[in-house]
């Protein structure tokens, strides 16, 4: 295997196996010097891998978008409301000099409604369920001039 041959002790044996025991553990890994082994030494290397070393977060939802106005035109400083149909909570924050707005982190399983105010203008109220399949989910909201007809009013 590899070209390599160990000839142990049974007790050296014994021994390795514990400590990489002990290793595997406490999660720690066992290197060997680099460079060739001293002469007559006998060296190992025992790496136990594939543990993740990276943020430990839960999964969760994001919804974003862009708030503009009936042409297209972005509207920064807008209002985007953000309600937690399981909690009723709502969440609220201004959109940025693009119009842009990110609500995150947001759980999976619950739904929600978004929408957006500036001054008398809003959009219509936007649903955003839980079945939705995706991490991250883009809702654009057009503000929209209030008319008796308009049903954007909550």
């Amino acid at each position: 295997m590899l070209g390599l041959e160990l000839k142990w002790k049974r007790s050296e044996f014994v021994e390795f196996l514990l400590l990489s025991l002990v290793l595997i553990v406490r999660g720690t890994t066992l290197r060997a010097q680099s460079g060739p082994p001293p002469e007559g030494k006998r060296v190992a290397t025992v790496v136990f891998g594939g543990a993740y070393d990276g943020p430990r977060t839960a999964p969760h939802r994001s919804i974003l978008g862009r708030v503009t106005d009936k042409d297209g035109k972005a509207m920064h400083g807008t209002m985007v409301y953000l309600k937690d149909l399981k909690t009723s909570q709502v969440r609220v924050l201004h959109a940025d000099d693009g119009g842009e707005y990110r609500f995150s982190p947001l759980s999976l399983n619950n739904d929600y409604e978004v929408w957006a105010e500036n001054g008398v203008r809003k959009s219509r109220v936007k649903p955003v369920g839980s079945y939705i399949t995706t991490n991250e989910v883009s809702v654009p909201l057009r503000l929209e001039d209030p008319s008796p007809t308009n049903p954007t009013s909550r």
